[in-house]
């Protein structure tokens, strides 16, 4: 039944298969959903609401609060057009401690589309 739902969910959104980072595979400007299973142990998240694209995209939803560790969705990333000198400031949020990070990067910011129930 699950399966049906993520192929329903896929189909409906174009949604391609979430990285590793948040910005790949997102042209600068543009946006993008992607299916992702969210894991807090995924890696390292910097910034909040505004992250740096190289965040792990698994652990990013959780921070942002879209979904919670272990569930599935459809998330759009945005990847800002223009790469200039940022300050990501971190936090902790849902279990997440994310960092701060200055330097010269795109930040992508994240969109639920659609949440998978499990059953």
């Amino acid at each position: 039944a699950k399966r049906k739902r993520i192929e329903a969910a896929v189909a409906k959104y174009h949604a391609a298969f979430a990285t590793r980072r948040l910005g790949d595979m997102v042209d600068p400007g543009k946006h993008r959903a992607f299916l992702v299973a969210a894991d807090a142990g995924a890696g390292k998240v910097a910034g909040t609401d505004l992250y740096d694209c190289t965040s792990s995209f698994a652990a990013s939803v959780i921070h942002a609060g879209l979904l919670k560790d272990g569930e599935s969705g459809v998330i759009e990333v945005q990847k800002n057009l223009v790469r200039q000198d940022r300050k990501f400031i971190g936090s902790p949020r849902h279990g997440i401690n994310s960092t701060n990070y200055s330097g010269y990067a795109r930040g992508c910011s994240l969109r639920l589309l659609e949440r998978i129930p499990e059953n």
